[in-house]
């Protein structure tokens, strides 16, 4: 093109695009009018010039072309990558697609805080997407847009992956603290995100981000279902023996808890507790009622939620703490010999959301689920139309169950786990089905790798080990965390159960068990650790190790080596709190007044500056010798029920009726009642 002349380009401070200096045409001196058009022209003459290479000059785009702005960018990003999903809007760690051709699976990276996309069939990583934070669950659009939460930043983001296999932005926004499950609606146009700390389940148009509706939801909210009608979500939830369901079909969302109690009937039961046997089996008459007994468990560690026709299934595991309140240890004769934890899945009607399973009874009954003896920290699941593929972190495997064995037949049973596959996977934490190949996709984040693996068992699968950009934990924090997971191991038990069994996620179970002092709750651990000793309800252990000892031992175990128990003290110490995003209301900071003042002493022995802990031991009655630690408040919202027994189920009712026992709220009205709890909640 005559008469233009190239010159070097330079970037504009900030914006990641490119302008040219000075472009000049021929024609000799220019009105103020042309120099106006000129200049709208500057950016489509230098694409021009570049693809000449005027001058010889080359200019470099922008590494990340996801942070450009301008409307003038010399060199376009690559286009979008051509991504069909596998499974369309499925809230998942590790999720399939289709990526111009070949197969990729996406993986939620917590560990190093990153979305990775996985060619699986080069066996390597192609993409990383780093987060602020690390992430909660991710989930694929019907256009391959990926959705994820960013659970430690309080957001959520949306992700595409370009031919080049980069990742760009599409957009983000805030989420109520700690993100987890995310899913989309059938129809793809709404993102439906969890969040634990914020125990809400929030609606957001899927094209922009955009908040539309938010319920709230009983405690520990993890895994979020739509249904495939899209009239009702299905929640699963850590702890708090529930399930939420929420009816999305009209109007405003409204949301409703089913407690998931199991009734335990065991005519053995009678042995235990008469010194007599039950009748025999086939013997045609009522056994006596103190030989009937009916026990009542509880429903922990629901990580993850299926669907198969009109069942929503959800693993958990079905806790037993027994009836006395004094024991020898944590739980009671009973539920040691009938095991405290074993595993189970919940069946919950799609169609009306109620629970179809409310009791059981015997161990042949149980067959199909705790025959194995495995998977007391089941922490996600999958499905290929039929069955169900769990991801055991504890029993290093995927757990494949028919939910169609007939749980009231044991030959049945015992057949279908006979039959099952055998897929061993160490330490899944993540599980996908490619239902066309027969393939199972196992992530497990403790080993960093990503397994392949035939449905059908048998021979080991391909392993594709995931680099980390970030710094990675101490060997001691590893270590730790391995042997906090650790179910069967009896030197940490005598019934088989883990530390991550009572302190689900690193948090707590919401339950009240039989010590050897009366009935404690379960405290939380996360973010609670550090500068909050001594340790134990009684303040007896002045350093976590110790601690810990003395808890294996109350558990039954035969005990670990100091070695070990520093490890299980480094991890628990390292372990990531809950974050935090909002502001204090209004409420919440006269709230903080009522806290601090001299009336009520709450901050008294609740120290802020120490995690709201004075590291002391109080008693609560006149002229008592039993004297309690003071427990940190941080993140107290979270760990109902409240006080060393668990006397008060909520907050508003330890602030009602502690008065005089800690601290005094007998003179504080309604309102400043509701601003005390507001703030507490804040913590």
């Amino acid at each position: 093109m005559r008469g233009i002349q190239c010159f070097k380009t330079a970037p504009i401070a900030g914006a990641g695009a490119f302008v040219a200096r000075r472009v000049s045409h021929s024609g000799g001196h220019a009105r103020r009018g042309r120099m106006k058009r000129r200049s709208r022209l500057a950016a489509s003459l230098l694409l021009v010039c570049l693809s000449l290479s005027c001058r010889g000059r080359h200019v470099t785009p922008p590494a990340d072309a996801a942070a450009s702005s301008s409307s003038a960018e010399l060199a376009p990003p690559a286009p979008d990558a051509q991504v069909t999903p596998v499974n369309v809007g499925r809230g998942t760690f590790v999720a399939l697609a289709q990526a111009d051709g070949g197969r990729v699976a996406f993986v939620a990276d917590e560990d190093d805080g990153a979305v990775l996309a996985v060619d699986l069939e080069k066996n390597q990583v192609v993409a990383r997407a780093a987060l602020d934070a690390a992430p909660g669950q991710l989930a694929l659009g019907p256009d391959g847009t990926v959705f994820v939460a960013v659970r430690g930043a309080a957001r959520a983001v949306a992700l595409r992956l370009r031919k080049d296999m980069t990742f760009r932005t599409v957009v983000t926004h805030e989420t109520g603290d700690e993100p987890y499950g995310v899913t989309l609606s059938p129809d793809g146009a709404t993102l439906w995100v969890t969040t634990i700390r914020g125990a809400r389940l929030e609606g957001y148009r899927a094209s922009d981000l955009a908040p539309t509706s938010s319920v709230g939801l009983a405690r520990d909210p993890r895994s979020v279902l739509v249904a495939a009608d899209g009239a009702r979500a299905f929640v699963a939830h850590a702890s708090g023996s529930a399930v939420s369901v929420v009816e999305l079909s009209a109007g405003e969302p409204r949301g409703r808890t089913v407690a998931l109690d199991m009734k335990e009937r065991r005519r053995d039961f009678g042995m235990l507790m008469t010194g007599k046997p039950p009748p025999p089996r086939f013997v045609k008459m009522a056994p006596p009622s103190r030989v009937n007994i009916s026990m009542t468990r509880k429903a922990q560690q629901g990580f993850g939620l299926a669907a198969i026709g009109d069942d929503v299934l959800l693993p958990d595991t079905l806790v037993l703490t027994g009836s006395a309140r004094i024991s020898t240890g944590y739980g009671t004769s009973e539920a040691s010999t009938l095991d405290s934890h074993v595993p189970f899945v919940q069946r919950v009607r799609a169609s009306d959301g109620q629970p179809t399973t409310t009791v059981f009874s015997g161990p042949d009954d149980r067959a199909c689920f705790e025959g194995q003896r495995a998977c007391l920290l089941p922490r996600a699941v999958a499905e290929d139309g039929a069955r169900l593929y769990v991801a055991c972190l504890d029993s290093d495997e995927i757990l494949v169950v028919d939910p169609k064995a007939d749980t009231e037949h044991a030959p049945a049973c015992k057949k279908a786990l006979k039959d099952r596959p055998r897929l061993s996977v160490e330490r899944p934490t993540g599980v996908a089905v490619d239902r066309e190949r027969g393939q199972v996709i196992a992530f497990s984040s403790f080993t960093r790798r990503l397994t392949l693996l035939s449905a059908e068992g048998g021979t080991p699968g391909v392993v594709v080990d995931l680099p980390r950009v970030g710094a990675a934990p101490s060997s001691a924090v590893a270590a730790g965390r391995k042997l906090f997971h650790e179910t069967r191991d009896r030197r940490i038990s005598g019934d088989g159960r883990a530390c991550a069994s009572c302190h689900v996620d690193g948090r707590e179970d919401g339950l009240v068990w039989p010590t050897p002092t009366g009935a404690r709750q379960t405290p939380m651990l996360a973010g609670r650790i550090e500068g909050t000793g001594p340790y134990g309800w009684s303040g007896e252990h002045a350093s976590l190790p110790v601690h810990i000892k003395a808890t294996i031992k109350n558990l039954g175990g035969k005990g670990l080596p100091d070695e070990d128990l520093e490890r299980l003290a480094a991890y628990v110490a390292s372990m990531r709190a809950p974050s935090r995003r909002a502001p204090l209301s209004a409420a919440a900071q006269r709230g903080r007044l009522v806290f601090e003042s001299e009336q009520t002493e709450c901050s008294t022995c609740h120290v802020e500056r120490s995690r709201f802990t004075d590291g002391d031991a109080h008693a609560l009655d006149r002229g008592s010798r039993t004297r309690f630690d003071t427990p940190s408040l941080a993140f107290v919202g979270q760990t109902a029920p409240y006080f060393h027994d668990g006397r008060y189920a909520t907050l508003e009712a330890l602030v009602d009726k502690c008065d005089g026992v800690m601290g005094h709220t007998k003179h504080l009205t309604e309102p400043q009642r509701a601003d005390l709890v507001a703030f507490l909640r804040t913590l």
